[in-house]
Parts: structure tokens; sequence; C-alpha cells
């Protein structure tokens, strides 16, 4: 309990200077890859198709907390680098948007709704909006895509404007 308050101020500061390090990089690209599962495979589906034509980097592994996309942007991310793949997850409500408030997202990829997270969120109606952030924090003319399963659930709760739906042919 009494360690709580230094440990929250302690991760702010980290928050800020992941921040300020990618607002540095006026020409990076963010795309942004979030959801309840299929996250880590469909970023490293991004980063394979675009590497030969940009200078891409992607956060490795499943670094996909706050904390860890902003110590990894401090220590890796390169000022020649063109195009950055993020992956998120989400352990509580505001915990995405705190993430795209660290990379900005021009592109926005939500790859499933589901009840893994139930637990942790108390209702599929907070899921859903938890994973939303992904796309209510891209910027302004940013790319928001997903499944027409997807996009019909943010349309329950009428969050699905300006979405493209990316399915596969049938």
């Amino acid at each position: 309990i009494l360690t709580t308050p230094i440990f929250a101020a302690g991760r702010a500061v980290v928050w800020r200077k992941g921040a300020r390090h990618v607002a540095t990089m006026p020409k990076l690209k963010v795309a942004v890859v979030a959801g309840s599962y299929g996250k880590t495979t469909t970023k490293n589906l991004i980063y394979d198709m675009v590497r030969f034509s940009y200078k891409t980097q992607l956060i490795g592994g499943n670094i996909n907390t706050t904390t860890g996309i902003a110590q990894w942007v401090l220590k890796n991310l390169e000022q020649t680098t063109e195009l950055l793949i993020v992956e998120m997850d989400a352990y509580h409500p505001g915990e995405i948007a705190a993430s795209c408030r660290i990379t900005p997202p021009d592109i926005s990829v939500l790859t499933s709704i589901g009840d893994q997270h139930l637990l942790r969120f108390g209702s599929q109606k907070a899921i859903t909006r938890g994973l939303a952030e992904v796309f209510t924090s891209v910027k302004p003319n940013g790319l928001r895509l997903c499944g027409s399963k997807t996009a019909a659930m943010l349309g329950e709760t009428g969050m699905a404007s300006d979405v493209r739906i990316v399915d596969e042919p049938t």
C-alpha cells in the first residue's frame, strides 16, 4: 500500500519519456495491433509484409503493456525508423489509451473481441470499450481496421464509426 504511489509515479515518468522520444520523430508512422487474441501473429504478419519497403521496427515478443512499450521505445527505437509496429494489451480500462499516448497510432488494427479478459473487466461491454480504445486513440485521419464480427460487436456499443472492415474472402 505504501509503495503504490511511488511505483505509479515511476511508471508515469517512464511513460512521459517514451512519449517524448516518439514525438521527436515526426515522420514516424505507428501501426498498433490490439485484441483479445491474434495480436502477435498479426503484428508479425504486418512486419513481414512491409519490412523490405520501409525501415521498420516492431516491439518483439509479447511486450504489450504500457510500461513495457515505453521502456522498449526508450531503449530500442531508432531515429531512422519509418514504421513502428506495436502490440497492445489491456489489463484494465484506459490501458490501451495510455499506451497510445506513448505511440500514437496512424493505423489501428483490432483483431478480435473475446471473453478472455472477463475477470479483468467484469463484462463483455467493458472489454469491448477497453479494446476499442485503439480506435478512439488513433490520430486524425488514421486508419481503423477490423473484421466484420468485431465491427458488429463495436456497433452494438456505438463505437463502429469510421472502421474499415477487412475480412478474408469466403
